[in-house]
């Protein structure tokens, strides 16, 4: 991920860059808020982990792409820290995916590969933050290691086969965006990478479900609408002493 450097914009151009990169950061709600119910009702706590993970990454990247669109080098951490941060969120974000998909009955195992890829993470980021290796490398690490679990059991987990394609399908158009959008210079807008945020998030909500129960899964478009509220309601449920369990969507 390269060095942010600003290009000059008109303040039409400015306001669409925003737009197109920050306000989409958002399209990861339902993802947000599927792991925190999920999370919360104790089926699986190890993924109050990706979910503040998300919630990092949520702010960093829109702060990030924020003072990236306005051209404002400083707003608490400079726009090259809001890149570092975002790099660190993003990267440990794939790797939680992975370590979700291995589908561990023991919470200890997850939470072991949890910190471990997040240690792997900041040395690499701290080493390097703008060569690409010290991106990839630590998200193929905590793959190999999916693929591992999977040599070994001489199969993979069950899935729910319908998120599991509709998942693999957006990450697909994902990552192909990316791509395209690498070289911030040529991509008008910073549109390729915004289209990037969408589809990653859109991958992102169905890949967590993909362990889950038909009569578990969950909507994309009625949990982006009532995310908030139901984020809002799980956080007063549990501190403001009301002591209920937050309801699954």
């Amino acid at each position: 991920m390269s060095n942010p450097r600003f290009i000059t914009y008109t303040e039409n151009q400015a306001i669409w860059m925003t737009l197109v990169t920050a306000i989409t950061n958002f399209l990861t709600i339902p993802s947000l808020t599927l792991l925190f119910k999920r999370a919360s009702d104790k089926r699986h706590p190890t993924l109050m982990f990706p979910f503040f993970i998300g919630i990092l990454t949520l702010i960093s990247s829109f702060m990030y792409h924020f003072t990236e669109s306005i051209q404002v080098d400083v707003i608490f951490l400079d726009s090259g820290n809001w890149h570092k941060v975002d790099n660190v969120g993003a990267i440990v974000c794939f790797q939680n995916l992975a370590i979700f998909l291995m589908d561990n009955k023991n919470r200890l195992a997850d939470e072991i590969l949890q910190y471990t890829g997040l240690m792997i993470t900041l040395l690499a980021q701290e080493k390097a933050p703008w060569e690409i290796e010290f991106t990839v490398i630590p998200i193929l690490l905590a793959w190999i290691c999916y693929l591992g679990k999977a040599a070994y059991n001489r199969q993979f987990p069950t899935y729910n086969k319908k998120m599991l394609r509709r998942g693999l399908l957006m990450m697909g158009i994902a990552i192909f965006c990316f791509i395209q959008g690498l070289n911030e210079f040529t991509d008008f807008l910073r549109i390729w990478h915004g289209l990037w945020h969408s589809f990653v998030a859109f991958s992102a909500f169905y890949l967590w479900q993909s362990l889950s129960e038909p009569e578990e899964e969950m909507e994309l478009w009625s949990t982006l609408v009532n995310g908030y509220s139901h984020l809002y309601e799980g956080f007063t449920s549990i501190f403001c002493g009301h002591h209920k369990r937050a309801k699954v969507i």
